[in-house]
């Protein structure tokens, strides 16, 4: 699907002196974030899009407009990084007894708190009948539900992520009577 409308030319982009192909090859990057496809989109030859997509990904222009249009985005619809971090720490240290009552029965949907009905990917119910003896017709007995978590280590991989807590740890100071070995090579620091 070729999308060869213009778009609107910002106060930004007309300040970065984007050309109109150039606009809108990053609306069209972020649809899918794929630079090929985003030049075709935006009116490049099929012929040259992955040579002119990667190309003008690398104009410091087009990375301030593209990031300008994220950011708007996300203004836009109230995305922060304390809503994502509470939804990560949602899926993280979710507790799937909350979804069941007292009884054991797992609670209607509109029933779980919002912690709770956040973490749940799907329901699935499936009725039970058996057939009676003696009118030869079903008869419901039960139904089984099924609840579908998100995973929980992506909550928990997102978490460690966005808070840093994967990255490498530095250490600055001084190590003496250390003996560093690189490759073959035995380096004594006294």
């Amino acid at each position: 699907m070729v999308n060869l409308g213009m778009k609107k030319e910002t106060k930004l982009a007309k300040e970065l002196k984007l050309t109109p192909k150039m606009r809108n090859f990053c609306h069209e990057y972020l649809l899918d974030f794929n630079t090929t496809q985003a030049a075709i989109r935006a009116g490049y030859s099929k012929k040259s899009a992955y040579a002119v997509g990667n190309e003008t990904m690398k104009n410091p222009r087009v990375a301030r407009y593209i990031n300008e249009l994220r950011r708007e985005s996300a203004e836009k619809l109230n995305i922060t990084k304390e809503r994502i971090l509470k939804e990560y720490a949602r899926l993280a240290f979710s507790d799937v007894r909350k979804a069941y009552g007292e009884d054991g029965n797992l609670l209607p949907i509109h029933e779980l708190d919002e912690d709770t009905a956040a973490v749940v990917a799907g329901v699935e119910s499936d009725e039970i009948f058996d057939l009676d003896p003696v009118t030869n017709k079903k008869v419901f007995i039960g139904n089984t539900k099924k609840l579908k978590l998100w995973n929980k280590a992506d909550g928990l991989a997102g978490l460690t992520k966005m808070l840093g807590f994967n990255a490498p740890e530095k250490f600055e100071g001084t190590i003496t009577g250390a003996v560093v070995k690189i490759g073959g090579l035995k380096l004594d620091n006294e």
